[in-house]
């Protein structure tokens, strides 16, 4: 199991959600029954995590794809659509629906007293009970107009879940655009008040195809989603980012990058960058290794054994620039800046020893940050994994406190980046096997980027999970 486990932390990462001092979020897809037909239960698992050092108090509302109530049963909570409770300082929370009865599909909206971490899981089971694959979404902040990347090759799909927060209708445009940025087919379709729909790329746009490329969505009101991409193969969903239209992001940062062979396998990254300006972007990529030294990798039909590489991407257009898996693994950091606005996501794809598609998860920009706290669960199988990457000019020496759930400190483990250094740990590697459902509250001399995975060792999946700023020292354990 430790194989597996290490292998999947080279290729951690996170969606880095951040709940950032807003009372009000939402989960646009919430999934709960046995689907008909396909075989298969889903539960979703909701996590919530206080990283303040005053209590909380937190409504959870669920509702259906109409907007009316969604009654779920959730063990440790109660049946309903409404539930109430509170989080002391530091304390974190797993709350798994039960998966019984026929499928049902909604959204959630939570409401907390102050900041805190939301994030679903969905866990995907086969008839038997036994666990196939899970994926994890961080809430999220409505927006009226963004972009998305999207990918129909390969055997994959691109889904896309949306919740209207609105009282009243909701009309949604969408247009797709090819790599070449040029302007491409058009759908549209409306969203009732307080309505959630989910659909894939081909059923937006059946005579699609293979594509690879943006969609841009405009809507009369703010939305609250959700982006996919499912390998149909597996029921493998990789959560992609999306992104406001207005964003004037310049600087990104990806806190783990991976390439190359291991037994059993090899990993390779795909680098996903799209022009959100009216003009011609030029956008540099400079990768460096654990030690802060540079990362050279070849990109299939690009740049060949280079650490620093730039590319031109016309107005709309966007590139999928995938490494080519050859050589020892090998892991690293990346910064990419550009002179006009950019959006950017990366995928890491594993392959088995014969090539085929095993797994893969994606990520956004994750902003660096001096303090922060992730949600932690070693129980079963399951494992925590954190990438570090310090992509200042400046050593950053990192303090990581291991937390129980109600926020009380079990262990504290040291270490130090180096500039535009990274560095990888597994939370039952570095705190002697810990088995518990808590938190890690990390603190950094220096801003560092991270990103977190819950790893399933068999079958092999992973799960991205947020982060929030702050952190605290957790309550010590009293002398009896």
């Amino acid at each position: 199991m430790k194989n597996y486990l290490s292998v999947a932390l080279l290729v951690l990462l996170a969606t880095g959600s951040l709940v950032l001092g807003q009372e009000e979020s939402y989960l646009p897809q919430v999934a709960d029954g046995r689907g008909e037909g396909q075989g298969v239960v889903i539960k979703t698992t909701f996590v919530f995590f206080n990283p303040s050092q005053e209590a909380v108090g937190v409504q959870l509302f669920l509702t259906d794809y109409t907007g009316g109530p969604l009654t779920l049963v959730i063990p440790d909570l109660g049946t309903g659509a409404t539930f109430s409770f509170s989080l002391g300082a530091g304390a974190t929370r797993f709350f798994q629906s039960a998966g019984a009865g026929p499928l049902q599909v909604g959204a959630a909206r939570v409401q907390a007293t102050r900041a805190i971490g939301v994030s679903a899981v969905y866990t995907i089971l086969n008839g038997s009970g036994n666990f196939l694959t899970e994926a994890g979404v961080g809430s999220v902040v409505p927006i009226q107009t963004f972009r998305l990347p999207v990918d129909t090759t390969g055997g994959g799909d691109t889904g896309l879940a949306l919740l209207n927060v609105a009282q009243v209708e909701t009309a949604i445009s969408f247009r797709l655009r090819p790599e070449s940025g040029a302007a491409g087919p058009q759908a549209a379709f409306s969203l009732g008040a307080s309505a959630q729909r989910a659909i894939f790329l081909s059923e937006l746009f059946p005579q699609l195809g293979p594509f690879q490329g943006t969609l841009e969505v405009d809507s009369s009101r703010p939305l609250a989603a959700a982006v996919l991409r499912q390998n149909l193969a597996t029921f493998t969903s990789t959560t992609l980012p999306v992104v406001p239209a207005s964003s004037q992001q310049l600087a990104f940062q990806l806190p783990h990058v991976a390439n190359g062979v291991y037994p059993g396998g090899s990993v390779r990254t795909t680098f996903i960058i799209f022009n959100l300006a009216a003009g011609a972007a030029e956008v540099v990529v400079n990768l460096t290794r654990e030690g802060g030294s540079p990362f050279p990798v070849s990109i299939i039909g690009g740049p060949q054994n280079r650490s620093s590489f730039r590319i031109s991407l016309a107005p709309g257009a966007s590139a999928f620039l995938t490494t080519n898996g050859a050589g020892p693994l090998a892991s690293g950091g990346a910064t990419i800046t550009s002179d006009v606005p950019v959006g950017l996501a990366s995928v890491f794809t594993l392959h088995d020893g014969q090539g085929a598609f095993q797994t893969e998860a994606g990520v956004g920009n994750t902003p660096p940050l001096s303090s922060f706290i992730i949600p932690v669960d070693t129980t079963a199988a399951f494992d925590t994994g954190v990438a570090l990457f310090n992509p200042g000019n400046l050593n950053s020496s990192v303090t990581v406190r291991l937390l129980d759930k109600e926020g009380t400190r079990i262990n504290v483990h040291e270490l130090t980046l180096p500039a535009k250094g990274h560095q990888a740990l597994l939370v039952k590697d570095t705190f002697q096997g810990a088995s518990l459902q808590g938190s890690l509250s990390i603190n950094a001399s220096a801003p560092v980027s991270a990103l977190t995975l819950r790893v399933n060792a068999s079958p092999l999946s992973y799960t991205t999970l947020p982060r929030v700023p702050q952190s605290l020292a957790g309550l010590l354990l009293k002398k009896p």
